[in-house]
């Protein structure tokens, strides 16, 4: 799939793929951590401490992520400055709708359907993301890259369909 003999790839393209696992694995570790945060305060709990609700949970991680960041980049030492009001009004509106929204709608969808059917659905996020960039920013494709998208859209299908078949038929 990386198109080329691994050890002829350069040092920085393998270390982005490892890099490319390895966020592959926390994520899929988040969404399920997510899962278990929004089953564990649906359990009949009457005490309010017992889980937070989901969008708490949601703001916190997102400070934490925020904060972990910041660390990097101040290590890094990239300039928090934001160049316009203009930039900023992007910011917010992305940080709002982008992500905010989003993740309450995922996280409550994640509440009706099962993990594997939400990972499923999210990997249409990065097939929509690579479609925008061609249509919007006419982003030149090759066909390799076209065949990777062609066999992303194909399993997301097989995989939705293998789980419909576990589904019992429903009383009329």
């Amino acid at each position: 799939m990386l198109g080329a003999d691994w050890a002829t790839l350069p040092a920085d393209y393998r270390w982005g793929v490892w890099l490319g696992l390895a966020t592959g694995l926390c994520y899929a570790v988040y969404n399920i951590g997510l899962r278990h945060v929004q089953r564990a305060g649906n359990v009949g709990t009457t005490n309010a401490a017992a889980s937070a609700p989901v969008a708490q949970v949601l703001a916190m991680v997102s400070l934490l992520c925020a904060a972990l960041l910041g660390l990097a980049g101040v290590a890094e030492g990239v300039s928090f400055a934001i160049p316009s009001w203009q930039a900023l009004g992007w910011l917010l509106l992305l940080a709002s709708l982008g992500h905010c929204l989003s993740w309450i709608l995922i996280s409550r969808a994640m509440q009706h359907l099962s993990v594997a059917l939400v990972g499923l659905l999210l990997l249409a996020q990065p097939v929509c993301a690579f479609l925008l960039d061609i249509l919007v920013l006419q982003r030149q494709t090759l066909p390799r890259e076209w065949l990777g998208l062609a066999f992303t859209l194909a399993g997301i299908f097989l995989a939705s369909l293998k789980g419909r078949a576990r589904i019992p038929a429903q009383p009329a």
